[in-house]
């Protein structure tokens, strides 16, 4: 959870609602034919190292690349979160070992939600991407390969209507107080 305090910056009344991140199917599906490749390459090793100098520099680059492959696909696993607070959804997106790209929408900014889910794994493993759209028209924000993409929908959903109720009713740091209709 360090890494969290790190990357977000929270007031006092702001408070974390959940944490989400990609299905880790869709990193597996990855990783797989990478260590696979991996335990070829050792499996001929000795057979490489049979061609001299070559088969030495053939080893050193397929091994390393898949090395760092793999590396590069643990890592953006493990570092795309998205994390929902009752004001805002934060993305904390890494593409690669050293790319991120951060993004903050305030949930009262939100006009749209939609969900898909495609794909063979994705329909058999329940996970699938959320598009949210803004009110300014702007390119919008992708949740991808979310768990449970409906729950994980029904969750902003409220969220987003509560930040909306609150914001009626907030003017500045002063509070107005609801008119109850009879």
């Amino acid at each position: 959870m360090t890494m969290l305090r790190e990357e977000i910056i929270m007031d006092g009344n702001e408070r974390i609602i959940g944490l989400f991140r990609a299905h880790i199917l869709r990193s597996v599906l990855l990783i797989i034919p990478l260590v696979f490749g991996l335990f070829v390459l050792f499996l001929f090793l000795f057979k490489l190292f049979s061609f001299g100098m070559i088969g030495g520099a053939a080893f050193v680059v397929i091994g390393g690349t898949l090395f760092l492959l793999l590396v590069s696909v643990v890592s953006s696993w493990y570092g795309t979160i998205y994390i929902l607070t009752n004001r805002r959804l934060i993305g904390i997106i890494r593409s690669a070992v050293f790319k991120k790209h951060v993004t903050e929408v305030v949930l009262e900014n939100i006009s749209e939600l939609s969900y898909s889910i495609r794909g063979f794994f994705p329909t058999l493993f329940r996970y699938g991407n959320i598009h949210i759209s803004l009110f300014s028209g702007g390119k919008g924000f992708t949740l991808t390969s979310i768990p449970s993409p409906q729950s994980t929908m029904d969750t902003l959903s409220s969220q987003i209507a509560q930040a909306k109720e609150t914001g009626r009713h907030t003017v500045g740091t002063q509070t107005i107080p609801s008119v109850q209709e009879s």
